[in-house]
């Protein structure tokens, strides 16, 4: 029993290493769907054989992402074919079907998890927060999403809980003021809105394309609902209007 309540640990932490990853890789810019690609690929040691590792290579961050999960991988799968082989001669030698039940419904629930879009909702929540509150990877990699000009860049940030931009619709928000343009929307439904309204809301969950200067979109990510966050509002704003009134002619 012990041989398999061990199998089915490191399966946990593998499925565990391989979405805290894909957050990872998805917060310097990476789509979700390439980002989940490329972090099972890494992982599971078959490789990437498409254009979308080029640009992985070529930022540091998200080579140093892939080059932890390749070295997570070849340590798991050993671990993995050690312990099963143990669980199922003990399955053997038993001759009992408690082992099998047990090993048969862990297994179970783990494609449960996998597959329940709000257990992967709810846990993208708690690994994107943590990367946000104890990492500069947001704010730093998105300098090469794209190869723009100086220091403006093409950035998507996530509203989250208790953000400045939480429940403030386009015009309340005045991120124009701060020189900062609002592209598009991905709603925590999947549905994208492109060039949204002034009625539109910011809420909770929510992914935000937005195009500006690489500091004023870091201090937008980090800013928090409250006092606070109306006093950054308005540093932005006189901040742009110095960049605008420096601007070269």
């Amino acid at each position: 029993m012990i041989g398999i309540i061990t199998f089915l640990t490191i399966i946990t932490l593998t499925l565990l290493t391989t979405r805290i990853a894909a957050v990872a890789l998805s917060l310097t810019g990476m789509s979700d769907v390439s980002a989940k690609f490329q972090a099972r690929s890494a992982l599971s040691g078959a490789g990437f054989t498409t254009s979308e590792s080029e640009v992985i290579m070529k930022d540091p961050r998200r080579r140093k992402i892939i080059m932890k999960l390749m070295l997570i991988g070849h340590v798991g799968f050993v671990a993995i074919m050690a312990t099963g082989v143990l669980s199922f001669m003990h399955i053997k030698n038993d001759k009992g079907w408690t082992s099998v039940i047990v090993f048969l419904a862990g297994l179970g629930f783990l494609l449960f998890l996998t597959l329940s879009k709000a257990t992967d909702k709810y846990l993208r929540k708690i690994i994107q927060k943590f990367f946000k509150e104890h990492t500069n990877l947001i704010e730093h990699d998105y300098d090469n999403l794209l190869c723009l000009n100086g220091n403006f860049i093409l950035a998507e940030i996530p509203v989250q809980k208790n953000d400045w931009l939480e429940n403030k619709t386009l015009a309340d928000a005045k991120l124009d003021e701060e020189g900062i343009l609002v592209l598009g929307i991905r709603k925590t439904s999947g549905d994208y809105i492109g060039i949204p309204q002034g009625n539109t809301v910011f809420q909770a969950g929510d992914s935000i394309t937005l195009y500006g200067h690489s500091e004023q979109i870091g201090e937008i990510n980090k800013r928090a609902a409250g006092h606070k966050g109306e006093t950054s509002h308005k540093d932005g704003i006189k901040t742009n209007e110095e960049m605008v009134a420096n601007a070269p002619e």
